[in-house]
């Protein structure tokens, strides 16, 4: 599969919008509790332009939201009023084609460009200065990466790679080291269904314990959430649990020779982000199907898992949101409403 191939396949994904095993579990989960939270809206859509996702760097928001000529936007916690849009769109230097990927540190973030192929480094006190050019960390080989965690000195991204295999492993300067990990599927399925495909059937996001070794894959067309164990040494993962509600539904179908990834009528979309404190795993779910009157791209279920993979508790949310993160006991949401629009809300664990 070539980068020209790889691109098409992307850009089609947008426009649609084995590591050994021990404890998987194929069964639905039961959670002990179900909390019902009611949300604080900051009301900052007017800041805002079309943003897919948040993340949280240091004592700020991190959206990646398309306004106007820039790609990224990021706000204060503490003055929610003031946003910073930076990350100029453009093939430029200092430019950003596709972000997709976002590593966040204690007060910068690096993010995966798809169209440039390259790990880029933006310090956000810089960005505040209006001094936003970011460091360019390096260039990787051609490999599709969807999201990616960090583990000194190792980057882990999940995507699809040619080899069929789930996770690459780079090192610091950006050469490949491994690829892992098989697909949560029969071998008559990992045998027929070309890798891309199969790919992009499993895209998931990953999130880290963020003290730990742990990782854990959220699948977004099924809804499989698999905890793992790195060994740095081997520098291999082990499946430590798994849980299954349903696998991806999907077609494969031969687009000017390239076989590509299409849903059908029964795909459902199951976990759509996740994100890790030191006890818990915390996963937005949909469970919709994918058709024109479902919002599936949205969900008010949030799944929350110890780090063992055993539910702890379910929130239902009061606004339907399409991406959520977490700092201390209060989780940020955005909402992406037809009525509403954007915005960011944000809820109190206390009483988790």
């Amino acid at each position: 599969l070539n980068i020209k191939h790889m691109k098409q396949l992307f850009y089609l994904l947008l426009s649609i919008t084995t590591i050994s095993s021990c404890n998987i579990s194929s069964k639905k989960e039961d959670f002990p509790k179900t909390l019902t939270l009611t949300g604080e809206r900051w009301f900052i859509g007017d800041s805002l332009g079309k943003a897919f996702s948040i993340e949280m760097v240091g004592n700020k928001l991190l959206l990646h939201d398309e306004h106007t000529k820039t790609l990224f936007t990021a706000i204060d916690l503490k003055k929610p009023y003031q946003a910073y849009h930076f990350g100029t769109r453009g093939g430029g230097p200092d430019e950003l084609m596709n972000p997709g990927a976002v590593i966040a540190e204690q007060n910068a973030f690096k993010v995966f460009d798809f169209g440039k192929m390259s790990f880029l480094k933006y310090d956000l006190d810089s960005i505040i200065a209006k001094k936003t050019n970011p460091k360019k960390l390096f260039q990787i080989e051609e490999s599709y990466i969807l999201s990616a965690i960090e583990i000194p000195p190792y980057y882990i991204a999940s995507g699809f790679f040619p080899d069929k295999k789930r996770l690459l492993v780079l090192d610091a300067g950006g050469e490949n080291v491994a690829t892992t990990g098989n697909y949560p599927v029969n071998e008559e399925t990992y045998t027929n269904t070309p890798s891309q495909v199969l790919g992009l059937a499993y895209q998931s996001q990953i999130c880290k314990e963020p003290n730990g070794n742990r990782f854990a894959l959220a699948t977004r067309y099924g809804g499989i959430i698999q905890f793992f164990e790195w060994n740095a040494a081997q520098k291999q993962a082990e499946e430590i649990h798994r849980v299954e509600y349903f696998s991806p539904e999907f077609a494969t179908e031969n687009i000017g020779g390239t076989p590509n990834f299409l849903p059908t009528k029964k795909t459902r979309w199951g976990y759509l982000s996740v994100i890790a404190t030191d006890k818990y795993v915390f996963a937005l779910y949909s469970g919709k199907i994918q058709s024109p009157e479902n919002a599936f791209y949205a969900g008010n279920i949030v799944h929350i898992y110890d780090w063992e993979g055993k539910p702890i508790s379910m929130l239902q949310l009061d606004y339907n949101v399409t991406s959520i993160t977490i700092k201390e006991n209060i989780l940020y949401a955005l909402i992406d409403d037809k009525k509403i629009g954007n915005d960011v809300v944000m809820y109190n664990l206390r009483d988790l």
